[in-house]
């Protein structure tokens, strides 16, 4: 367990769309506390299985324990990840700051594969950064298999360096995924059906699976993986003395439907 103390806390513009989360800085680590239900869960799980996965490159998480004034919250802590003066810029505040536009209420009146054409097109403009179509297919398909639901304009970064060159953003702040909120959209007494039917997804349609087909259709397949239902009994195993059976068993399921249904997503381990 960490103690925290209000001078350490930090707001941040990054805020999900259901409300913001208690947050830290302290000697190098970011910590966040569980807002909604099993948010660090959720961001250990994923960040941990995205080691044996294409997806690169990216942030790992750990669940830890946060003394905060007069509570103890469960949640999870990660390194800082910038170096040598860079700064996180969202898609949302680069368009903001480059054209003085509103990133969203530009893309509202568009159909869906304008839309990812236009994002794709202006972040290469503007931060120089050719592959950018590939990068943001990886993060619909993670999201889709994931179920990550709040991947708006805001959670989706570029690195400004010090010199105003730009830098690929590590994949990080999965916290929304896995029908982690339990307090207000997937209460753990729902049948998973009833979750499934009401999560929807972002920034470009509401359904995971239509705006990650016509991105792949756009720039192709760009992740795989080779972690095994193994893998994720085995982290599950290391987290139930903090978020117990119901939630730990729920997300198990949760993960077995998705990698039956996105079975094309797994490949062997490299070297095999």
């Amino acid at each position: 367990m960490i103690t925290m103390t209000q001078s350490k806390r930090i707001n941040m513009d990054r805020n999900s769309s259901k409300g913001n989360q208690l947050k830290w800085f302290d000697a190098g680590n970011w910590y966040k506390a569980d807002y909604l239900g099993y948010e660090g869960l959720s961001e250990y799980i994923v960040s941990h299985l995205l080691e044996k996965s294409t997806v690169f490159p990216r942030v790992p998480y750990e669940i830890d324990k946060i003394s905060y004034q007069d509570g103890i919250y469960k949640g999870c802590r990660c390194a800082g990840f910038l170096h040598g003066g860079q700064e996180v810029l969202t898609l949302e505040k680069l368009f903001r700051l480059e054209w003085g536009i509103d990133l969203t209420n530009v893309l509202a009146p568009m159909e869906l594969k304008e839309r990812i054409l236009f994002v794709v097109e202006h972040v290469s403009l503007l931060a120089g950064l050719e592959n950018f179509g590939a990068y943001l297919t990886m993060l619909l398909e993670i999201d889709a298999f994931f179920l990550n639901e709040d991947r708006h304009m805001n959670n989706i970064a570029v690195l400004r360096n010090v010199n105003r060159t730009f830098s690929y953003c590590p994949v990080f702040d999965n916290g929304a995924a896995l029908f982690s909120d339990t307090r207000i959209s997937y209460d753990l007494g729902l049948p998973l059906e009833t979750c499934y039917g009401r999560i929807e997804a972002k920034p470009f349609n509401r359904s995971f699976d239509e705006q990650m087909d016509v991105a792949e259709e756009l720039y192709g397949v760009h992740f795989y993986y080779w972690f095994t239902e193994k893998d994720v009994e085995r982290l599950l195993s290391d987290a139930i003395e903090m978020y117990g059976t119901e939630i730990v068993n729920r997300v198990l399921a949760v993960m077995r439907q998705q990698m039956r249904k996105y079975a094309y997503f797994k490949k062997e381990p490299p070297g095999l």
